[in-house]
């Protein structure tokens, strides 16, 4: 258990280094929530996504919001195509 005293400042717990508090977004209409307080929240895509991550960025770009993980899951998707490809060429050359 912790000590008494070492909690963070209540004015700048669960705040990122940037200034910013994470709102975790899992599909467009989510995003639309940040519009009344972008100054002090910014958007992280979450892992479980309902909608492809494209569009949340998209949408997040025309609406001036800031998102801490743009790249999350665009890299993923690249890989699972570039992996299965390989496969494919795998079993093609042994047949």
């Amino acid at each position: 258990m912790p000590n008494i005293g070492y909690e963070s400042n209540k004015k700048t717990k669960h705040m990122l280094p940037s200034g910013f508090s994470k709102f975790l977004v899992h599909n467009v209409k989510e995003l639309e929530v940040l519009l009344m307080c972008k100054k002090s929240h910014c958007a992280g895509i979450s892992q479980c996504l309902l909608q492809e991550p494209q569009s949340i960025v998209e949408r997040a770009a025309q609406l001036a919001i800031r998102i801490t993980n743009p790249n999350a899951r665009l890299h993923r998707e690249e890989k699972e195509q570039t992996d299965s490809l390989c496969a494919c060429r795998i079993c093609v050359n042994k047949t």
